[in-house]
């Protein structure tokens, strides 16, 4: 929105007239009156002197107390005080000047030596005000910058007293046939106030902040009017015409005047933010020195007019010379401000590239504290770049980190070369520890740098990545320890529910230990179901993908969880139909769903609620990046959600391990998220946790989104009752126990059976034995020679062979994702007698073709 302007009547020179408080107005009133006065002359000529020179007495230490109030203001530069100090300095010496000069008149009766010493007080006065001034100026900062300027302005001044003697004074003082020393301050005193405007042109073409730049123009306007004042007074001093209270007193008290209004809008306003942009060729005001010392030759070769010819022509040989030095000065200028310019911008594209680097670079000292720090810290750890210079390095480290880095910092300045690459972490603005690598470089020796160069980028990204890589590589490592598990505890699960089975039959119906080897028999079923978790786990589970609504897999056993959780827990499940289906084994699906349910039920002993949602979701970029394992791509998401304990970060890091559980002994296995975890690795998706202490806990799955063609599953062929035949069998396992126990349930049903402990035995035998064999029943996880091996062999030379393959688990990815549904039958271990039977039985008659009946891993039938 626009804002109002201000009334034009309350604006002077474009500021604000409230911007120079009751002082300024009190000085535009005291100048008034003195306009009044001189311009009524309500006073006898007698009078007028006295009352002239009287308005003056007070004017010196007015100002010297506005300029020392700014000199007291903690709000401006150091530069900016001490420069109002010097100004205070001056403003004192005119103070005096103003004084001598009024008693001189009133009391004195003109002496000229008073005269003089004042004139000499007023040379002081403008030597101090010109130091003063350019104090302010930010471009003088070392001795050889200060003495040069001191020396432009010496040939500014000396020029210009030599114009002034020739044209003004010189033929004032021949007419009078006067020329004393009382000559000289007079002839100063305009040049002097040239020097002073000049001086205040040179500070703004520098560049300052906004209410300093206007505070000095205020001043500079004074100084122009007090040029012109000298300018009229010095001719009419000479002739001792002047007297207190003439006309050119108004344009000395306009002057005054100006300068005091600018000490109080300093005063006023202290130092702004904003800047006055500095002229784009301040290397001009160089030049201007050159033009003075041309003009300077005016008044010598206007004197020259008296000479004798040989004396001009060494005169025009002298100014001829001075002109090709100044010539060439210029061009030495311009070169050397070209070379500045590429000097500049080379400085400013370095410090560019250094303050917009993704790296941030940080000098130390010797002993560790930060003498530079790039603009990029502010970025990386939110800190100004000036907030950590002068600061110990290691006052952000970590504590766990701080040997290492200080390691760092000693072996950079004990060597030449760069450091090896140290990781450690550091505080930033909010608290939190970032992950930092950094390369430290010793360039002591270099005089431009004198210290160690620390080269730093965040790896807190890299560090997430590693993590998850190392997790990925130990749950790879345990799935295939669990695997290898599972396989050994099914083959010692298979031969116990065999035997068990073949002493419940020779035992009487009446027996008390048919219910003992039932129970053995029923914790068969258990160690069944703890396999077929850490087969799940270690992704070897025999599955049946097919295209599943999730949200259907969730209203199937809605009725399941409604029992499971308790009555103080409020179920809320969101659960509409989906349009997009997951390509995934509807019974692990089923396990996801009942693992977090339950989870979610345990951690909210008392009461609380517990949601399940199903929805869709695509995942951008952004998101992908910031989950571990998924892609840019359409998911269907499953969402449990509890109002429960929530965990800690560092329960979080071992989540889905197995056996890792914060449960009471007795409680939990701690497989059931690491089963979750590996079933959705399985699927290709991604699980998500969002968890604190106190806000309960919610699980996000994301399954991919699968496209139309399905799987179907085989039909479930009819159970069979165990019967028994005449066939000639080759059982092959490398367990004896289980070979052992298959042998003897199939003699018990009048099968003829052969064994083998490996899969190079059972084809020797199938070799000698040829057609006579009718069924190879074999185990697929074998030494020497595997069951995939031995059934490609034996389907190859014998096409009339009928084929059973058994397992707990494999590691061939086609027989677990049921790709070889049309080539042989399957038995999941452990299986029971009427399984075993049966299936034997059905690929015997034919009833089951060629094709795997593939059963979920552990299944039992009876």
């Amino acid at each position: 929105m626009n804002r109002p302007r201000r009334p034009l009547e309350r604006r002077l020179f474009g500021v604000a007239a409230a911007g120079w408080g009751w002082q300024g107005w009190s000085a535009i009133a005291f100048v008034v009156v003195h306009a009044l006065w001189l311009l009524l002359d309500p006073t006898p000529a007698s009078a007028r002197e006295a009352i002239g020179n009287a308005f003056f007495i007070p004017v010196g230490v007015l100002m010297a107390a506005m300029a020392w109030m700014n000199t007291r203001d903690e709000r401006l530069h150091p530069r900016a005080r001490r420069g109002w100090r010097r100004l205070a300095a001056a403003y004192v010496v005119l103070g005096i000047s103003t004084n001598l000069w009024a008693v001189n008149d009133l009391f004195l009766g003109h002496v000229r030596v008073t005269r003089a010493v004042v004139d000499l007080f007023s040379l002081a006065y403008i030597v101090i005000l010109t130091g003063g001034l350019l104090s302010f100026s930010p471009g003088q900062r070392t001795r050889s910058a200060r003495v040069r300027v001191s020396l432009e302005f010496a040939m500014i001044g000396i020029a210009t007293t030599m114009v002034v003697w020739q044209f003004m004074i010189r033929p004032r003082v021949l007419a009078a046939a006067q020329l004393d020393w009382t000559v000289v301050p007079s002839l100063l005193s305009p040049a002097g106030e040239l020097i002073g405007v000049l001086a205040i042109a040179h500070v703004l073409m520098r560049g300052t902040d906004r209410a300093s730049a206007i505070a000095l123009s205020f001043v500079g306007a004074g100084q122009v009017l007090n040029l012109i004042g000298d300018s009229i007074y010095t001719p009419l001093a000479v002739a001792g015409t002047y007297s207190g209270g003439h006309p050119v007193d108004l344009l000395w008290m306009l002057g005054d005047g100006a300068m005091f209004i600018g000490a109080a809008y300093q005063f006023h306003n202290g130092a702004t933010e904003a800047r006055v942009r500095a002229s784009t060729d301040p290397g001009g005001f160089i030049r201007l020195p050159y033009l003075f010392v041309l003009g300077g030759f005016l008044p010598i070769l206007s004197a020259s007019s008296h000479w004798s010819r040989g004396d001009r022509m060494i005169l025009y040989a002298t100014v001829l010379l001075t002109l090709m030095i100044v010539a060439r000065q210029v061009v030495a200028l311009r070169e050397n401000a070209r070379l500045d310019e590429d000097r500049r911008l080379q400085e400013a594209r370095f410090r560019s590239l250094v303050q917009h680097s993704s790296d941030t670079v940080t000098i130390v000292d010797e002993n560790g504290t930060v003498r530079y720090q790039s603009a990029s810290c502010e970025r990386l750890l939110g800190y100004p770049p000036q907030h950590l210079v002068g600061e110990p390095l290691l006052g952000i480290v970590h504590p766990a980190d701080m040997a290492s880095v200080d390691a760092m910092l000693v072996e950079a300045v004990h060597s030449a070369e760069h450091t090896r690459p140290v990781r450690w972490r550091a505080c930033n603005q909010t608290g939190d520890w970032v992950q930092l690598e950094t390369i430290a470089t010793n360039l002591l020796h270099d005089p431009a740098i004198h210290g160690v160069v620390l080269t730093s980028r965040d790896v807190s990204e890299r560090v997430a990545l590693e993590s998850q890589l190392l997790q990925a590589q130990k749950m790879e490592a345990v799935g295939r320890l669990a695997g290898g598990i599972a396989h050994d505890f099914n083959n010692l699960l298979t031969a116990i529910r065999m035997t068990a089975a073949i002493v419940a039959e020779d035992l009487p119906a009446s027996s008390g230990l048919a219910e003992e080897m039932r129970e053995i028999e029923r914790s068969v079923d258990r160690g069944s179901s703890l396999t077929r978790q850490l087969l799940a786990f270690s992704k070897k589970e025999l599955i049946q993908p097919t295209l599943i609504d999730l949200a259907e897999v969730v209203a199937g056993i809605e009725p399941m969880i409604r029992r499971l959780v308790a009555k103080d827990v409020t179920l809320d499940i969101r659960a509409t139909l989906q349009p997009w289906r997951v390509l995934a084994d509807r019974g692990q699906l089923e396990q996801i769903v009942m693992n977090l349910a339950l989870n979610a039920r345990d951690a909210m002993p008392e009461h609380g609620t517990l949601t399940i949602a199903v929805g869709v979701t695509s995942v951008d970029l952004v998101t992908a990046r910031a989950t571990p394992g998924l892609l840019q791509r359409d998911y269907v998401t499953l969402t449990v959600s509890d109002t429960g304990y929530g965990m800690t970060s560092e329960v979080q890091s071992h989540l889905f391990e197995p056996f890792f559980t914060t449960k009471a002994v007795g409680k939990g296995t701690g497989l059931g998220l690491s089963t979750v975890y590996a079933i959705v690795q399985q699927c290709g998706g991604a699980i998500s946790v969002r968890s604190a202490p106190g806000e309960g806990a919610s699980f996000t799955i994301y399954l991919p989104r699968a496209g139309s063609e399905s799987r179907a599953p085989a039909p479930a062929a009819g159970v069979a009752g165990p019967t028994g035949g005449r066939e000639r069998i080759l059982v092959v396992d490398d367990e004896e126990s289980v070979r052992s126990a298959v042998r003897r349930i199939l003699q018990r049903y009048g099968y003829e059976v052969l064994d083998a402990a490996d899969g190079a035995e059972g084809l020797e035998i199938l070799r000698r034995e040829g057609d006579r064999v009718a069924l190879l029943l074999t185990d697929m996880v074998m030494p020497v020679m595997s069951g995939r091996e031995l059934v490609e062999h034996a389907a190859q030379r014998f096409p009339e062979l009928r084929i059973v393959v058994m397992s707990g688990h494999t590691e061939d990815p086609s027989l677990r994702q049921g790709q070889l549904a049309n080539e042989h039958a399957f038995i999941a271990k452990p299986f029971t007698v009427t399984d075993l039977s049966a299936t034997i039985r059905r690929v015997l008659d034919g009833s089951a073709g060629t094709r795997l009946d593939a059963t979920p891993a552990g299944a039992t039938t009876g």
